[in-house]
């Protein structure tokens, strides 16, 4: 698992240090290195096929949907632009549905919970539409660590639970804007979507809910970020 992700861990820290090395070598009045942190809004994506054969069916969402991130990472400036790089980490909100079909005399209860985060390596070019306001493109790859928390019950069988693993590369998305308070203080907003297949549930035996739900699941989330420049 871990020689299969090497290379991305170690791009991603080549490019942390260069990002150091530029904001000690570059004219600061052109380049920045920068922190930020925030509360964040998300939601992993799903869909839950009502192909059970049930002759009744229910859906329950109780999720949460605040998590919060934190990032460092530097942008070079050139007139109106800016080109840079950040590495950021996103705690996402637990994420559950449960299902229950009943076949027959029988009822079938499944419940899922997904419990995510991931370390991302972020492309940033930035537009200056004033000196404070700006717009800022995002693109990377993103180190997903997806935690699925099963439980699975029928009629007169006591419930199971168990917990399955899912840790994945997968591209990103985003677009923020961004307002700087001061020289050194700032704030922005923006959203990211990291690329992923919507699990599809489509048959009667367990393991296939399982296999389904446990597939590489997008995540949509929109960010509030305090940022401090230096």
């Amino acid at each position: 698992m871990l020689k299969k992700f090497a290379p991305y861990l170690i791009a991603s820290s080549l490019v942390a240090v260069n990002l150091v090395g530029f904001a000690d070598t570059a004219d600061s009045n052109n380049s920045q290195m920068f922190i930020e942190v925030g509360p964040g809004l998300s939601q992993v994506q799903t869909d839950i096929a009502q192909t059970l054969g049930a002759t009744t069916v229910s859906t329950t969402d109780s999720s949460s949907y605040w998590g919060w991130h934190a990032g460092m990472g530097g942008i070079y400036h050139y007139r109106a632009l800016g080109f840079g790089g950040e590495l950021r980490y996103n705690a996402y909100a637990p994420y559950t549905q449960s299902f229950t079909g009943t076949l027959g005399a029988e009822t079938a209860n499944i419940t899922a919970q997904y419990q995510t985060s991931s370390l991302s390596m972020l492309s940033l070019a930035q537009y200056y539409f004033n000196p404070t306001f700006k717009i800022t493109g995002i693109a990377g790859l993103a180190y997903v660590l997806q935690k699925l928390n099963f439980t699975v019950s029928d009629s007169g069988i006591p419930s199971s639970s168990f917990s399955l693993n899912n840790n994945h590369v997968a591209p990103v998305l985003g677009l923020g804007l961004g307002y700087d308070i001061t020289t050194h203080i700032g704030v922005a907003a923006d959203i990211d979507y990291i690329f992923g297949t919507k699990p599809q549930v489509s048959d009667t035996s367990d393991i296939n809910y399982i296999n389904n739900y446990n597939s590489d699941a997008p995540i949509a989330s929109a960010n509030l970020s305090l940022i401090y420049s230096f």
